[in-house]
């Protein structure tokens, strides 16, 4: 017993199974314009969403819950108050709109794996909030996640 409580505790203070402190949260506030360096596919454009019923700032996600679409467009080259999750290179996790229509983003989009400089323009926190990082996969937890605009942005380089 004195072992099983031990283990809880140890995961408890590391903050999850697999060790580490858990997901880094940003200490930005709203109003802030910070730089981020996100990884991404170029399959996120139309892989990543999110789910929450309230619009924040104006912009939303493709979907109001989990299995109800948003009647707004879904089509990140064409909506640019449309929220998607994204993690930064250092682990961070922000939720922001704007990116599939920055002109460096346009065309010549690497295939694989590569990271893109941005400013992020700090404008809210998520509540009630789901993240989905394929489509057809299941939905994550997106709680207290920092969301915003993305401006700026340039393609920096292929990641392995």
């Amino acid at each position: 017993m004195l072992v099983v409580g031990g283990i809880a505790a140890a995961f408890a203070f590391l903050g999850n199974q697999s060790g580490g402190g858990g997901t880094p949260r940003p200490k930005w506030k709203t109003g802030d314009t910070v730089d981020v360096e996100l990884t991404l596919v170029h399959t996120d454009r139309q892989n990543l969403a999110c789910a929450m019923k309230e619009e924040l700032k104006g912009r939303h996600c493709a979907y109001e819950a989990q299995n109800k679409r948003s009647s707004k467009s879904n089509d990140a080259r064409k909506n640019d108050k449309l929220l998607q999750p994204y993690t930064t290179t250092n682990g961070m996790q922000l939720m922001a709109s704007g990116l599939w229509m920055q002109p460096s983003m346009i065309k010549n989009v690497p295939k694989a794996r590569f990271s893109v400089k941005c400013k992020f323009v700090v404008e809210d926190k998520t509540k009630n909030a789901f993240v989905q990082w394929k489509a057809g996969e299941g939905w994550h937890p997106g709680n207290g996640w920092v969301t915003g605009e993305l401006k700026d942005c340039s393609v920096g380089k292929a990641q392995k």
